[in-house]
């Protein structure tokens, strides 16, 4: 089987590891449905969140997902969130095309079958919902207890020979992958 990977950088990686985030934005859009592996990448998270409210909804998010004690305050982000590998798996169930923006950060969402239905934050705070952009919906998150390293790349990706090696040389990741396929 061919495995495929969406690299999604930090915090927005842990909050779709930790269930906190339910669909992933993007510029574009895919057919493709199925197991998806979530990539972080190498940006350090703490240089690409500015607003004050987002920063406080990702905060209070993320510090269960975290041992208490490693998140005393949003500076900890930077490195509590692991960079540079695969850090969960969900299933890709749909892609949403962003139709109209509210106030209040209020968005409602159609998808290519013309069904429609609104989001508000903090999901509208962990993504871009600019008017035609697409939410890609996951569903069945499995965060893995340790980070598989591996670099990235742009768009999804074949990732298939990094789930083989962690299959093969982790007992602990053999089992969780076992048990999710």
């Amino acid at each position: 089987m061919q495995y495929k990977a969406v690299t999604v950088c930090q915090p927005w990686a842990s909050l779709i590891a930790c269930g906190a985030k339910r669909f992933e934005t993007r510029g574009w859009k895919t057919n493709y449905r199925g197991p998806i592996f979530i990539h972080t990448g190498n940006a350090s998270p703490e240089s690409v969140i500015h607003e004050r409210e987002t920063q406080i909804a990702m905060y209070n998010a993320l510090k269960p997902f975290f041992y208490p004690d490693k998140m005393a305050n949003w500076s900890d982000i930077e490195w509590a969130c692991p960079l540079g590998g695969i850090v969960a798996v969900a299933n890709l169930v749909d892609v949403w095309q962003t139709d109209i923006v509210w106030p209040h950060n209020l968005v409602t969402l159609k998808n290519k079958n013309k069904t429609s239905f609104d989001i508000r934050p903090p999901e509208t705070l962990f993504g871009d919902y600019s008017l035609g952009r697409y939410a890609f919906e996951l569903a069945d998150v499995v965060a893995f207890p340790h980070i598989i390293p591996c670099p990235g790349k742009l768009n999804l990706w074949n990732c298939s020979s990094v789930i083989q090696k962690a299959y093969d040389e982790s007992p602990e990741a053999r089992g969780l992958l076992q048990n999710i396929f």
